[in-house]
Order: C-alpha cells, then structure tokens, then sequence
C-alpha cells in the first residue's frame, strides 16, 4: 500500500540529513541558523502534492487506422523493414490505442489541415506531431521517393519550454 504523507516524510528527513552532511559548517552561529532552516519543514519541504486527473479519453489503436487504410502498412511491427523479430512491446505499441486527441489530431494532419494541440503534461502530444511525420515518410517509402533528395520535415521543438514546465 502507498502511504503518499509517510513516504515524503521518509524523503524529506533523508534529504536533510544528506544536506547536513554536506555541508561541514565550522562558525556555531551559521551551524545553527543552517540547521534552523533546514528544520523548518514548510520552508524547505512542501508536498506532498497528489493530482487526481481522470484518464484522457481513448481513441483508435494505430493497427487499427493501419486497418482502415489512413496509415502505411509499414507501422505494422511485421512489416516495417526495421524490426527484425517482432516483440511484445512492438505489439503493445502498435495495439495500443491513441487519446482521442492524438487521433483527431492525426487525422486533421493526414488531411493536410493546420492544427493546435494544447494538452497537459505527459498526454502525447509528441506523438501528435510525429505519427503525421513517420506516415508521411512511410507514404514516401511505398511510393520509392524516399530515396530522392529533400527536406521532409522540419522539427522545431521548444526544448527551453518543455524544461521550464518540468522545473515546475
């Protein structure tokens, strides 16, 4: 059983401890203003912080769109070229099935439309950028035009902005 108030007192007395022991204060004074701080629980240790989010609502498996002809046969872990025996976690990816934004998002992008996807953390909107990206690719790949020269995408990714809401 998860005991969430015990484990982050169990967290904050062991991260304490390994403060003090880092720092080998000589002057009494500043030992004890140090040790001041570091005992004052609401000033050096918040949380813990639960976030209760209902799940996102699920959409088509890639197999399945793969079944419907909007992807390339090649996101199969069986025919992708790239696989040389197929795995369970192949499987699981491939079966497993998108949010419903992901899908949205997927089909608006293989219709060639502009689109926006404000999402929270952690709700795959990598994904939906790349699935659009790979299909286009793979379309390629069927056709034999990938090997012809050009750029096919361009990935502009706010890395500072993802590391700045992770920081939070």
């Amino acid at each position: 059983m998860i005991r969430p108030i015990e484990t982050a007192k169990h967290i904050a007395e062991r991260y304490k401890r390994y403060i003090r022991t880092t720092f080998n204060i000589r002057d009494a004074e500043l030992a004890r203003l140090f040790d001041e701080q570091l005992s004052a629980d609401e000033e050096f240790f918040k949380g813990p912080y639960l976030e209760a989010m209902p799940p996102y609502q699920q959409g088509k498996s890639i197999k399945e769109f793969v079944e419907e002809g909007l992807l390339s046969k090649y996101f199969s872990p069986e025919r992708n070229g790239i696989c040389v025996e197929k795995s369970e976690k192949d499987e699981l990816v491939y079966s497993r099935p998108l949010y419903a934004h992901q899908e949205e998002a997927l089909r608006k992008a293989i219709e060639g439309r502009n689109l926006i996807v404000s999402t929270g953390t952690g709700s795959g909107k990598t994904e939906s950028f790349l699935l659009p990206i790979l299909q286009h690719l793979l379309r390629e790949k069927e056709e034999k035009t990938l090997s012809q020269p050009g750029v096919r995408a361009l990935l502009l990714y706010p890395m500072n902005a993802l590391a700045n809401d992770q920081m939070k």
